[in-house]
């Protein structure tokens, strides 16, 4: 459901925010599989993650191109 969607994408957004202090990423995409769900996850995501995210450490948040393709073209790459 929508609820659930969006709740998986706010907890996301803590994740990632946590995150973003150690690595400092000037981008954020969001691939493969969860990039499917669209604005129902990147939404409460990129929300949850200026949420909790010190400003130092804020980055655009956006759904990679490649959708579900991601994980099959980061297998693909790493093969070589």
């Amino acid at each position: 459901s929508s609820d659930l969607l969006r709740r998986a994408g706010e907890m996301l957004g803590k994740a990632i925010a946590s995150m973003a202090a150690a690595f400092e990423p000037e981008l954020v995409l969001l691939a493969g599989g969860i990039s499917e769900a669209g604005d129902l996850i990147v939404e409460p995501a990129n929300q949850s993650f200026h949420d909790c995210a010190s400003p130092l450490f804020w980055a655009p948040l956006r759904k990679g191109a490649l959708g579900g393709a991601a994980t099959l073209a980061g297998a693909a790459v790493g093969l070589l």
